[in-house]
């Protein structure tokens, strides 16, 4: 998904919330990472190395009011877990970045954050050895 990316980060998940769309239809999640590495940076919103970033991805869980507890979905998709490390692979819409898809970096192994065909090569995969692959694509 490189090529596919505004930006490629590494980084750890610090906050997560979940909100109802304008348009009352859909729901969305932020998430704020602490930036550890760039890999690839944004041409037009360049990321600043030690950051903290809020980047989207749709779907989450949010509580209305009334205490109903709604959770959206997007099959195959999965959610960066707060206090998670990642590497996250970002895309542009507008001003905002928003998660193409990426990997958990979990005691010194690789784990893909989606279910995705595509990605399954580097699952488990030593984390030194996936790192390196990216680095020398940037």
């Amino acid at each position: 998904p490189f090529e596919q990316s505004s930006a490629v980060i590494v980084g750890q998940v610090i906050d997560a919330q979940a909100y109802l769309s304008n348009d009352k239809t859909g729901v969305y999640s932020v998430f704020t990472i602490q930036v550890n590495e760039i890999l690839k940076n944004s041409s037009k919103n360049p990321i600043l190395d030690g950051s903290a970033l809020d980047v989207e991805r749709e779907g989450g869980r949010v509580r209305f009011p009334n205490g109903r507890l709604h959770l959206y979905v997007i099959a195959e998709l999965d959610m960066p877990k707060t206090g998670g490390r990642y590497v996250l692979f970002l895309t542009e819409v507008e001003s905002n970045f928003q998660i193409l898809t990426g990997y958990e970096l979990l005691n010194g192994k690789v784990h893909r954050l989606d279910d995705l065909p595509k990605l399954r090569s580097f699952e488990n995969a030593d984390e030194l050895v996936f790192l390196s692959e990216i680095r020398m694509k940037s």
